[in-house]
């Protein structure tokens, strides 16, 4: 935890956060709307802006230990995103770099993690309704109800009942003990 100072004398901690794909659009999000209850660091393959930032790969398991230590918190946001992205890419970048991450935190004792994927879970479609209230921040318009909308709109853009096996939780917590 890290000690921020509120006037006088008093100080509160606030948990060490790590993004990895900070410099990316969800991260920048986060760090705009949750810098007053979080310190955040970057891990990204390029700078991220106004935050600690640590350019690296996340195929290097060893820099992603040194990335993760001494933070309290994981979110892993990076991935390749492109819906034709080849299965070399993939493979690097979706399934060996989540690995690493999940990996670096348990060696480097980081206790939580959250996996979030929001562009497979909309399909990357971030500019349309329901999704782009989040883009800009207006978090209000996207009320309890409107998880209905999103089922359907991926039903739509499906065709049929595969929906069950397309949209995932765009967030999943993970605690280790």
């Amino acid at each position: 935890m890290a000690n921020r100072r509120h006037g006088g004398n008093v100080t509160t901690e606030i948990p060490r956060v790590l993004l990895t794909g900070g410099a990316g659009l969800i991260g920048s999000i986060m760090v705009n709307s949750l810098s007053d209850e979080y310190e955040f660091s970057s891990f990204d393959l390029k700078k991220a802006e106004g935050i600690r930032s640590i350019v690296g790969n996340l195929d290097d398991l060893s820099a992603v230990e040194e990335a993760v230590a001494g933070h309290d918190a994981v979110v892993h946001l990076a991935a390749d995103t492109r819906v034709s992205a080849d299965w070399e890419s993939t493979l690097k970048n979706n399934f060996i770099s989540t690995y690493n991450v999940f990996e670096a935190s348990k060696q480097m004792g980081v206790k939580r993690v959250i996996f979030a994927s929001s562009q497979h879970a909309t399909g990357g479609f971030y500019l349309d309704e329901p999704w782009k209230h989040i883009v800009t921040g207006d978090f209000a318009k996207l009320d309890h109800g409107q998880y209905e909308l999103i089922d359907e709109t991926c039903r739509m853009r499906l065709g049929s009942d595969r929906m069950q096996k397309y949209l995932l939780p765009t967030t999943l917590g993970f605690t280790y003990e």
